[in-house]
């Protein structure tokens, strides 16, 4: 698992088999960003303020595609 803040929005990258633990999920941070593997495709979700968003139907070829767009969909509500 690895962990990246910017302006108090965190995002977790998880990899193969970990999950996440309640200690990452109710810290801080209102809202977190969740990248994850499942077989050889990648998912994003979004947490605000308690509640888990789909943010999109899309499922991604790397966790690089997943994590660019997690962080895209975060610059753009931060408008």
């Amino acid at each position: 698992m690895r962990k990246f803040i910017s302006a108090a929005t965190l995002f977790i990258m998880l990899g193969p088999g970990e999950k996440l633990k309640k200690s990452d999920i109710y810290g801080e941070s209102n809202r977190i960003y969740v990248t994850w593997p499942v077989d050889n495709i990648w998912k994003v979700k979004y947490r605000w303020s308690g509640e888990w968003e789909d943010i999109t139907d899309n499922d991604f070829a790397s966790e690089a595609e997943a994590f660019n767009f997690a962080y895209d969909h975060f610059l753009n509500t931060a408008e």
